[in-house]
């Protein structure tokens, strides 16, 4: 499951996923949510908490992933900063 909220903040969402996720939910919840903010200005911040495992996404959750959501540099700074 996710669930996405404005946090109250422009271009701030707090995501929480919780198993199983699903290509629904990405599908139905997530993408939509990003779309929307992403419409509404240029940048985008997610706080992200995971209550799930890898185990517990579908196949098509983790393929659902849209990598067009992201910057480069978000997506390494991401990786440089769960490296610490």
């Amino acid at each position: 499951m996710i669930e996405v909220q404005a946090t109250g903040e422009h271009g701030i969402l707090d995501v929480r996923m919780t198993a199983p996720v699903t290509e629904a939910d990405y599908r139905n919840i997530l993408m939509p949510a990003l779309d929307t903010a992403i419409a509404e200005g240029d940048r985008l911040r997610l706080l992200a908490i995971l209550e799930a495992g890898v185990g517990d996404f579908t196949f098509g959750a983790l393929g659902g992933i849209d990598a067009r959501h992201f910057r480069a540099e978000d997506i390494a700074e991401a990786q440089s900063w769960l490296q610490s």
